[in-house]
């Protein structure tokens, strides 16, 4: 029996079931059960759902762009009439300071309330103008305006200066705290613009579109005259802060979405996006110096831009767009020149604002006698073959050709204020001329039957009706103009003044790559249903159908193909009571709108089959509550022991002691990284107080410690960003190793801190605490005076003489005269000092002058020690006029031997000083002796051995080692170590340009004036031809851009010049062609 008995209870083990297996078996019936009902109840329910929960949430949408911009709309009208009535704006001139900020702040105060507001201003009478900028408002404001991340505000005052008009920019922070000034010259006149002349007194006008002055961005001014007085008051909205509602639409991640008025133009949309201009690999003009510096002085260009004559010259939203408006950016850019396109005005407008100095160029423009008289006219800059359109009649022949003279009897529709109406009217008077605003205009009237034809450049009437919809007509693109002189070429229009831009604005045209003229074309001229840069109108057609039905026809969503696919589109007005109200219109693939539901129930499914899944587990994952926390708990004292605090996370436990322990665990890590943070910040904070210590510390070198960091953090970010060449390894491990970067960087000079400011600030060969020229010119005087008393002893010995005595006395002088020139020309110091000079030098010292009094009275004791050991000279004693004398030997103090692990190898002079007047005169190049420049050279060992006393820890080892090596050299022959190119970083390297280009463009420096931009590149490229410096990180320096980045910030603006980077980087060979 016993061992049946254990054979029975050794099957019953094995037969027995875990707990967990029928929990989980009901729980998974249960949740596919329940599952399954719900899954089919959502399918069947979701198809009929999807349209009406479509048009509802299109309808919705509607409504809320309707209310939001009839609520903005509203807001800025109020707020336009209530800022008018401030009793304090100004009436005749722009306020003082205190006035300007408490209006300024006013304004800042409403664009807080409506952070759509860019700006708010005032135009005055006499053309002043004063204006509060939000920069929050747009990225181009903020960048245009060279804003820093902290600036929020910027207040601009324009008006006259002591004669000059100047526009003078004051930057605050969001608290409206004044940060920092600059001032420009501007010609800025409020007056001209079309806000300013349109307003009115007691009703606030809203343009439509235009391109603001700056930053060139398009929008809409409400503005509104103040009472009893012409000053006009302002507030901009851009038009891309409209664009920007639209996008942050839900409905914007699934389709288009349009705003647009009754006529089709696009207001907004979230795919209207602004012109991107591929500039970077456009060949810049060769010019002369001559042709550089008048460019320089011209400032910014303004341009005409056309509202209505596309594909040449046209606006998109505001937004300047066409043939011409490329071309000319481009030609621009090839000659270094900005320009602003100015819109919003009509031709005639246009003109009358050239005549009256607001435009620099108009264009494009026909040659003929009256524009002739209005300036200087250049060489055609497009050539538009004119074509005629004419409405389709059934069965009739469309002609290959055509002559003007077979229009007599017949109407011409062509836009108002055009050259060309006279000269046809003068060719042919029996052709009757209907005018209309636009070329729009003209193919309406055509197509409507109010004229035959009309005409205008092919591109421009296949464009204009290929954007607007306009069908039913033919095109004749052979045109015979006979005694009329129409033009087909068209030119810029320009003052006298301005004849040699001209010139090189044709020079840069006619030698473009052909290859980008060829693409201009074929993207504006030669393609008629190619949208350019942006559809003028809305794209589709059937979105302009519905522009007037009823909310009946409207109720259900628009079906039509784009590309082969279906696509549902809603449209609605945004006020229906108003028959010029714009439309708001949402168009989507039919797929999204029904597979958006079926593709829900699909995830549902899987979610589901996943969520059953996961059950599986549930019941095994409940008798780990406790084992997981503790396992938990170890990973993170782990983590807490490597310093990986972000990994540290809060997971919450049922159980009540191990959740109290990970809330415990969490907050100890927490309170050691902040602790940790704290100290890190403590140490910046030393080392940048040392680094202004020390710049502080002589008035010539202030700044330098500095500048240094921020120029090296620009290139190694810049270096750790390269994916090419020498450089592509090349990245910091952590965030460790950056800050150890860093803090060598901002130390990399802290040995100056030991240094005398006089050996720093040496300016002069016999400077020491004070400029020893005096001494000598003192000497100079005695000998001066020893010759007139020798003239007046030998007069008075022999009066006959007293004529030859004179003469020789004046010669005497004479020569006095140019020996201390000479010598006090040789104690300025320069770049070489020939061996004649130093051979005069030690010839004038052999001059002696005779002293009267005791040179041992009134010494310090330091100079009495040093003297003990020279005897005396009794008076009265002759001296040299310049002397080597044992007293100028000071002998050194200390011993200059260094610990041998730090490497150095430099050669250390006798003397700690040698003050000699002959030796420090006979000085070849500069002011600084041997022992001089060695004093100079030693801050680099102060530098090594206050960082090697500092216990950094194991992050920051290198410290002492980046900040050490900037003065080395690629080939070894730098200092302390010289150290050669395999024994230097990329850090260390990086340190090496970075001190010597601001070293070189420094302007706070005794010894030297400081260099140009490109002297600094020039000498930097020699020195890296002399291996002074690494090459790869040099054309990085220049191919990066981050020397006349830096140069803007740091640089005064007469030492920033064109530089061309190309002479200086290294040409590919024919085999990496």
């Amino acid at each position: 029996m016993v061992p049946d008995l254990t054979a029975f209870l050794t099957l019953h083990r094995k037969l027995r079931l875990s707990v967990r297996i029928p929990v989980v078996s009901v729980v998974l019936f249960a949740a596919l059960f329940t599952a399954g009902i719900a899954i089919g109840l959502q399918y069947h329910f979701s198809r009929s759902m999807a349209m009406d929960a479509a048009v509802a949430s299109y309808q919705v949408a509607a409504r809320h762009t309707s209310e939001f911009f009839q609520i903005m709309d509203r807001r800025t009208t109020q707020a336009t009439r209530i800022l008018s009535r401030y009793p304090h704006l100004p009436v005749d001139q722009l306020p003082d300071p205190a006035r300007d900020a408490s209006i300024a702040e006013l304004f800042a105060e409403v664009m807080r309330n409506n952070p759509l507001y860019s700006s708010i201003y005032l135009g005055l009478a006499n053309g002043d103008f004063l204006e509060v900028i939000n920069l929050d408002s747009s990225p181009e404001m903020r960048e245009y305006l060279k804003a820093s991340a902290s600036d929020r505000w910027v207040v601009n005052r324009v008006g006259e200066v002591q004669g000059t008009r100047m526009r003078q920019l004051d930057y605050f922070d969001s608290g409206f705290r004044w940060q920092r000034q600059r001032q420009e010259p501007s010609q800025y006149d409020a007056r001209q613009r079309r806000w300013y002349s349109d307003a009115e007194h007691g009703k606030v006008n809203k343009t439509q579109p235009y391109i603001f002055h700056y930053p060139q961005v398009p929008g809409q001014t409400y503005s509104i005259r103040l009472p009893h007085s012409e000053v006009v008051l302002g507030i901009d909205i851009t038009l891309q802060s409209l664009s920007d509602y639209l996008r942050r639409q839900p409905l914007s991640r699934e389709g288009e979405i349009y705003l647009y008025k009754a006529s089709g133009e696009i207001l907004a949309s979230n795919h209207l996006g602004t012109t991107e201009h591929s500039l970077a690999e456009l060949a810049p003009l060769p010019l002369s110096a001559a042709e550089q510096q008048y460019l320089s002085q011209l400032g910014v260009i303004k341009i005409s831009n056309q509202l209505d004559w596309p594909p040449i010259d046209f606006a998109v939203a505001g937004q300047p767009r066409g043939y011409t408006i490329d071309l000319l950016r481009l030609a621009a850019a090839r000659l270094g020149v900005e320009v602003n396109f100015i819109n919003g005005y009509s031709w005639a407008e246009i003109l009358a604002n050239y005549e009256q100095g607001q435009l620099d160029i108009v264009q494009p423009i026909a040659d003929n006698v009256r524009n002739r008289e209005r300036g200087y006219l250049s060489e055609p800059i497009v050539h538009l073959p004119l074509a005629l359109a004419l409405r389709a009649e059934e069965g009739m022949a469309q002609p290959t050709s055509v002559s003007l003279a077979a229009l007599r009897g017949k109407t011409l529709a062509i836009p108002r204020g055009w050259s060309s109406i006279y000269s046809i009217h003068r060719a042919y008077p029996d052709i009757a001329i209907l005018e209309v605003n636009s070329p729009r205009a003209a193919l309406e009237a055509v197509r409507d039957g109010r004229a035959y034809a009309t005409l205008d450049s092919f591109a421009v009437l296949h464009y204009t009706a290929s954007q607007y919809f306009i069908e039913g007509l033919v095109y004749i693109e052979s045109v015979d103009t006979g005694k009329a002189e129409l033009p087909e070429a068209f030119r810029l229009l320009m003052p006298p003044h301005l004849q040699p831009l001209g010139k090189l604005l044709e020079k840069s045209i006619a030698t473009m790559d052909s290859t980008r003229k060829a693409h201009l074309q074929q993207k504006w001229l030669l393609s008629a249903n190619n949208a350019g840069d942006g559809f003028i109108t809305v794209p589709y057609k059937p979105l302009l159908g519905v522009v007037g039905s009823t909310g009946a026809q409207r109720r259900h969503p628009l079906s039509f193909e784009i590309a082969g696919t279906e696509h549902l589109a809603y449209v609605e007005p945004l006020n229906p009571d108003s028959p010029a109200s714009d439309y708001f219109a949402v168009v989507v693939p039919a797929a999204k709108v029904l597979g958006d539901s079926l593709l829900r129930v699909r995830w549902s499914v899987l979610i589901t089959v996943g969520c059953v899944l996961l059950i599986l587990p549930f019941s095994w994952s409940l008798a780990e509550l406790i084992v997981r926390p503790i396992n938990r708990l170890h990973d993170k004292s782990i983590r807490v022991k490597e310093r990986r605090y972000a990994e540290i996370t809060y997971r919450p436990s049922r159980l009540k002691e191990i959740d109290e322990l990970l809330w415990a665990m969490v907050d100890m890590s927490q309170s050691i990284q902040h602790y940790e943070k704290s100290q890190q910040q403590l140490m910046d904070a030393f080392i940048e107080l040392i680094a202004e210590a020390i710049d502080e510390k002589s008035p010539y070198t202030g700044g330098h410690c500095e500048r240094v960091p921020i120029l090296a953090l620009m290139l190694a970010d810049k270096a750790a960003a390269t994916n090419e060449g020498a450089l592509s390894h090349f990245r910091f491990d952590s965030e460790e190793a950056y800050r150890e970067f860093k803090i060598a960087a901002w130390l990399h000079d802290c040995g100056k801190i030991t240094m005398p400011e006089h050996i720093v600030d040496k300016g002069s060969k016999l400077e020491t605490i004070y400029n020893r020229i005096h001494e000598i010119r003192m000497r100079f005087e005695v000998l001066w005076r020893d010759a007139e008393i020798d003239c007046l002893n030998a007069v008075a010995a022999d009066p006959t003489r007293a004529e030859q005595y004179q003469a020789e006395l004046q010669h005497r002088r004479q020569r006095l005269r140019e020996d201390f020139s000479f010598i006090a020309n040789s104690n300025v110091g320069g770049e070489f000092l020939s061996d004649q000079a130093q051979q005069r030098i030690s010839e004038l010292g052999k001059i002696t002058w005779t002293r009267y009094f005791d040179d041992r009275l009134g010494l310090s004791p330091v100079e009495e020690l040093r003297l003990k050991a020279i005897p005396a000279q009794a008076v009265p004693a002759l001296e040299h006029l310049l002397a080597d004398k044992p007293e100028h030997l000071i002998a050194r103090q200390r011993s200059a031997s260094h610990d041998p692990s730090w490497g150095i190898k430099m050669e250390v002079p006798e003397y700690l000083y040698n003050l000699g007047e002959i030796y420090n005169l006979s000085i070849s190049r500069g002011t600084l002796t041997t022992e001089d420049r060695f004093k100079i050279n030693e801050h680099i060992i102060g530098t090594i051995r206050m960082l090697e006393k500092l216990p950094f820890p194991p992050e920051l080892k290198r410290v002492p080692r980046y900040a050490s090596t900037h003065h080395e050299t690629m080939k070894g022959t730098g200092y302390p170590r010289k150290l050669c190119a395999s024994d230097l970083s990329i850090p260390e390297r990086i340190l090496v340009i970075a001190d010597i280009f601001e070293a070189l463009t420094a302007a706070d420096r005794p010894y030297k004036k400081a260099k140009s931009l490109s002297e600094s590149v020039e000498i930097m490229y020699k020195m890296m031809l002399d291996q002074h410096m690494d090459q790869d990180l040099f054309e990085l320096f220049l191919t990066s851009g981050i020397y006349r980045e830096y140069a803007e910030r740091f640089l005064a603006a007469g030492q920033i010049d064109e530089v061309s980077i190309e002479r200086y980087l290294r040409q590919p060979s024919p085999t990496q062609v």
